[in-house]
């Protein structure tokens, strides 16, 4: 990609070179020939099997190297015409799924141009409104959906105590390009400013959204039409543990939680086999819908599967061979996510009675009884050692006779060797 793009961008200077008044229709009409090819090839890639994220990754590449090959040539022409003048300091920054580096083919791109806190003068104005009519205004014309802001690193601190969505996209922020040390400063003061400072106050919020979230689908994740994005066990949930999991604990990836102790490596390796299938999946719902879309409505779930290479001739097999792959893959991601929060002690204190809920909670001075290799500490059942339903396997049965009988809840750790020993169950 890299090398057709660089033959892409010289011919489109060769043409400016000839003809400057034909530069930003002339470079643009290179530029949607070279996205016409590239996404062709991105989508037939999909449609032979390539992994969900493999293909949410090339789409941000994509983005970025018109990105920034468009503000190249932005800061070629201004240099042209301000030889005097250095251009202002800004620094292009993504964020949200962009910023992560995921984006399906009908995804929202956020930008950010971040400039100076002393930004004064004419010239600064003049090149961020260069910024927009050069880079912004085009990625428009070429078929990309963009949000577009503007703010000094200050500006942008005091926005994300304002606003958690703002807070959450800018920990997920990537660079682009221009000014490198812009985007270094936020992150340290981001760091210093608004995570340190109020990490119980985040988790908080998080927990509240995504228990509203939870709520609008019954808690359930086999609903008829789900929301891929935001339903029970779905993108949203793995990527709001690990914002939560960041916040109180300092961890980004699934790989270092498994290296700090809260995720076993299969808990990990389901946890990214369930990412990938969901990311999977909403492409394909964005090249059937032609347009961004999160729900798989049933009128679309054949469409959907028929592009996920389900192959049965009866297209109700095939849905539903579709549908129960999506629900298994939903439920491991709602399930574990739920676990993990319980097991890091991501939940603030008072957090559930505040909102009248029902869990395990553990409180100093609760009565310990340990019986049939079970460790029962009020309401929670926790395994006494790995080694339970080895040392008798009929413990697996036994496990949901004493959560009922005492109105108990499997520990994180117990659920994981319930799930763990489920393989060895024989007939």
């Amino acid at each position: 990609m890299t090398e057709s793009f660089d033959d892409l961008l010289r011919r489109a200077e060769e043409l400016h070179a000839r003809n400057p008044d034909r530069e930003r229709r002339g470079r643009l009409g290179l530029y949607e020939s070279f996205l016409r090819h590239e996404r062709r090839r991105l989508r037939q890639r999909h449609g032979l099997g390539a992994g969900g994220r493999e293909i949410a990754r090339a789409h941000a590449a994509l983005a970025d190297a018109v990105l920034r090959h468009l503000f190249g040539a932005l800061l070629s022409s201004w240099s042209a015409e301000h030889p005097k003048q250095k251009p202002p300091a800004v620094a292009l920054v993504g964020l949200g799924g962009y910023g992560r580096g995921e984006l399906n083919p009908f995804s929202d791109i956020d930008l950010l141009a971040l400039h100076e806190d002393s930004r004064r003068g004419r010239a600064s104005d003049a090149f961020l409104r260069a910024i927009h009519d050069g880079l912004v205004v085009p990625f428009y014309d070429l078929g990309f959906h963009v949000g577009w802001t503007t703010r000094s690193v200050r500006q942008t601190l005091a926005q994300a105590n304002k606003d958690m969505e703002t807070k959450t996209s800018l920990i997920e922020a990537r660079f682009l390009a221009g000014e490198r040390s812009l985007f270094e400063e936020l992150q340290a003061k981001l760091l210093q400013h608004c995570v340190r400072p109020c990490v119980e106050e985040y988790i908080e919020q998080r927990m509240k959204d995504q228990a509203a979230r939870h709520a609008k689908f019954d808690n359930k994740v086999s609903v008829q039409e789900p929301n891929i994005k935001s339903g029970c066990g779905g993108l949203r949930d793995l990527q709001n543990l690990l914002w939560m999991s960041f916040f109180k604990h300092g961890t980004r990836t699934l790989e270092e939680m498994v290296a700090r102790g809260f995720l076993t490596r299969d808990e990990q390796q389901s946890l990214e086999t369930a990412y990938d299938f969901l990311l999977r999946a909403r492409t394909q719902l964005h090249y059937v819908a032609e347009r961004p879309m999160d729900v798989l409505t049933l009128a679309l779930q054949d469409a959907v599967a028929t592009g996920l290479r389900y192959e049965e001739p009866d297209p109700l097999r095939r849905v539903e061979r579709f549908m129960r792959d999506y629900y298994r893959h939903a439920r491991h991601v709602f399930q574990l996510t739920n676990a993990l929060a319980l097991r890091m002690a991501l939940k603030p204190p008072g957090y559930f009675e505040r909102l009248g809920l029902h869990v395990p909670i553990l409180r100093r001075g609760t009565r310990l009884e340990k019986k049939d290799g079970f460790i029962f500490r009020g309401n929670v059942i926790e395994p006494q050692s790995r080694e339970i339903f080895r040392e008798d396997p009929f413990r697996i049965l036994r496990v949901f006779r004493h959560a009922q009988q005492r109105q108990a809840f499997l520990s994180p750790e117990l659920q994981a060797l319930v799930r763990e020993y489920l393989r060895s169950v024989n007939e």
